[in-house]
C-alpha cells in the first residue's frame, strides 16, 4: 500500500534530499519539527490545502539547500581539475614557441617578408612538402606540441595547407607531416638570411635516405 506523503514522517521525506550531500542536523531537525507540527494541525482542522502548501514549501527549502551544496561541490571539483591541469603542464614542461608565422621577420628584414611568404605558401601546393623530408638531409629539431599555437593560426590563414592536412594527415604520422613542413620553412628562412643555417645530417640513416631517393628517381626516369 502506498503511503500518502502528507502523513509521512519527517524521516521518510527528508533523507532522499540529503543523501550524498552534507546536511546540518540541528537546523534540519528544527525545520522538520516545525513542518510536522504545521501539517498535523492543518490536517486536524481539515485544511488539506494548507497542509499541502506547507509540505511543498518545506521540500522546496530543502531542495534549495541541496542545490547550494551541489554547486559548492561542482566548484570544488572544477578547482581540482584546474589544479591537476597545471601540475600536468608543469610536469611535462612543454613550452610553446609562440605563434610567429614562418614568413614573419624582424623590422630590419621586412623587405624580404613578402617573398618569403610566397615561398612558404607555395609549399602547401605540393604533397611532398609534407610526405618527405627535405634533401639533402639537414638536422632539424622539432616537437609538434611546441608549435600548436602557430599550427592553428596557419590552418586558418592558408586554405591550401588546411586542405592538404585534411587529406594527408589521416594517412601518415601527424608529427612527420608538420616536421617536414616546418623543416622546409626553416630552410627557406635560412636561404633568405632571416634564420640560422641548418647543419648537414651526416648520419647513416640520412645517407640511406639520400641513396633511396636517388634510386627512386632513377627508377622513375
Amino acid at each position: 500500500r502506498v503511503k500518502n506523503s502528507l502523513y509521512a514522517s519527517p524521516e521518510e521525506v527528508l533523507p532522499p534530499l540529503c543523501r550524498g550531500v552534507p546536511c546540518q542536523p540541528s537546523t534540519t531537525a528544527s525545520t522538520m519539527a516545525s513542518w510536522f507540527n504545521a501539517v498535523s494541525q492543518s490536517l486536524k482542522d481539515g485544511d488539506y490545502a494548507a497542509a499541502l502548501e506547507t509540505t511543498k514549501g518545506t521540500l522546496q527549502n530543502a531542495a534549495q539547500k541541496v542545490t547550494t551544496a551541489v554547486d559548492e561541490n561542482i566548484k570544488k571539483a572544477a578547482a581540482d581539475v584546474d589544479s591537476t591541469s597545471e601540475e600536468i603542464r608543469a610536469k611535462n614542461n612543454i613550452k610553446q614557441k609562440g605563434d610567429t608565422l614562418p614568413w614573419e621577420v624582424s623590422e630590419e628584414k621586412s623587405i624580404v617578408q613578402d617573398d618569403l611568404m610566397e615561398k612558404v605558401l607555395a609549399l602547401s601546393l605540393d604533397d611532398e612538402s609534407f610526405t618527405t623530408a627535405p634533401m639533402p638531409p639537414t638536422l632539424f629539431d622539432f616537437r609538434v606540441d611546441e608549435h600548436v599555437a602557430v599550427i592553428m593560426k596557419l590552418l586558418q590563414l592558408d586554405p591550401n595547407l588546411a586542405a592538404r592536412h585534411a587529406r594527408l594527415s589521416p594517412k601518415m604520422n601527424e608529427d612527420d607531416f608538420w616536421k617536414n613542413y616546418f623543416h622546409r620553412c626553416a630552410l627557406l628562412r635560412a636561404e633568405m638570411d632571416v634564420g640560422p643555417a641548418l647543419p648537414r645530417d651526416t648520419s647513416a640513416a640520412a645517407a640511406e635516405a639520400v641513396a633511396g631517393g636517388a634510386a627512386g628517381r632513377g627508377a622513375a626516369g
